[in-house]
């Protein structure tokens, strides 16, 4: 029997739990100190096929002292078989500020798929931790996607997968204005809150979160900022990601400027790291309605298959502050794939 409720005015369809629910523990750690670290690292590498040091996790817990972990443990074989991250943030909404949270590397035991065990973790989560007034946002690949909506996830968009494979063998001089750093200074903190402007929706970024961001171990980045006359005019991250072919990719996984010139010395910076290293392509992530987009198409990125999108999908409790998403303007939403913790 299929059941159905309602949230927040959303119908949701409610199909029959396919697990032994008296067989399933949920257990909330706050911090990656509070689990069994080899556990927790063998059924990453099970579910996800992914190997990173404890170190990756740790980082998690830099950024606000917390990150809550949903470990589902098989009461009969004291096994885990389920995991849903909530990494803690700050947000602005239409000029004011609210709090929430990233959900991250949320998967289940393979042989728990399609059970309803995911929905399960997911609303046990954050009906214990997410508040009236916060939010939560996550950028799940489709599949995922559907699981996440069946129980009250709404679309706020897609992340568009853009990529330049085709380049000129004539060598472009760099802005003398374009500096690479190893992190980013204080004086950046003028630009981030400038960008706000405007913007209905974004995640609040600071000097020190990006800085947290790009100290992300097992990841290599490179940053540059535009600095002309003692003033910064943009920044962005570059990742440098080697697939299982050996293509060397440079991922731009954030990039703001005030304004197009700014944007366009940025990504001539970008195109001369790509030679000097040997990469065979650069690609990017672009939120739907971004005042981006035209400026990366005409500087020769192409729209790649939507099978490599990601869509920004959002939950919250709070009819009043559902309502304000509803109404926001895609042109005014902010936000980068680095928001997201897989990049």
């Amino acid at each position: 029997m299929v059941h159905a409720s309602s949230l927040n005015g959303i119908i949701i369809m409610k199909s029959p739990l396919l697990f032994d629910v008296n067989n399933i523990s949920v257990k909330l750690f706050r911090n990656f100190e509070e689990i069994n670290e080899k556990d927790f690292l063998y059924f990453y590498r099970k579910i996800f096929g992914k190997v990173f040091s404890k170190d990756t996790f740790v980082w998690f817990d830099r950024l606000t002292n917390e990150n809550i972990w949903a470990i589902t443990i098989e009461n009969e074989s004291n096994k885990y078989v389920g995991l849903y991250g909530l990494l803690p943030l700050k947000f602005y909404l239409k000029g004011g500020e609210c709090g929430g949270y990233l959900c991250h590397n949320v998967g289940v035991e393979l042989k728990y798929a399609g059970t309803g065990l995911f929905q399960y973790i997911g609303k046990y989560i954050l009906g214990k931790v997410l508040r009236n007034n916060e939010i939560a946002i996550s950028f799940p690949n489709r599949l995922a996607s559907r699981g996440h909506k069946a129980i009250g996830w709404k679309d706020m968009g897609s992340m568009l997968f853009y990529e330049k494979t085709e380049f000129n063998n004539n060598s472009k001089l760099d802005d003398k204005s374009v500096h690479e750093v190893d992190e980013f200074p204080k004086s950046l903190n003028k630009l981030l809150l400038k960008l706000r402007d405007g913007v209905d929706f974004s995640l609040k970024k600071d000097v020190s979160f990006l800085n947290w961001r790009i100290s992300k171990p097992d990841h290599e980045y490179k940053c540059y900022v535009y600095n002309k006359g003692n003033k910064i005019y943009g920044y962005m991250i570059l990742k440098f990601f080697c697939d299982n072919d050996n293509i060397g990719k440079g991922h731009i996984i954030d990039i703001q400027a005030e304004d197009k010139a700014t944007l366009k010395s940025l990504l001539k910076k970008v195109e001369n790291v790509k030679k000097r290293m040997n990469l065979n392509l650069l690609n990017m992530w672009v939120f739907e309605g971004s005042e981006l987009l035209k400026t990366i198409e005409s500087e020769g990125y192409k729209r790649s298959d939507d099978d490599y999108d990601y869509p920004l999908i959002l939950y919250l409790k709070d009819n009043d502050l559902a309502d304000q998403f509803v109404k926001l303007n895609k042109k005014k939403i902010l936000i980068s794939l680095a928001d997201n913790d897989v990049f």
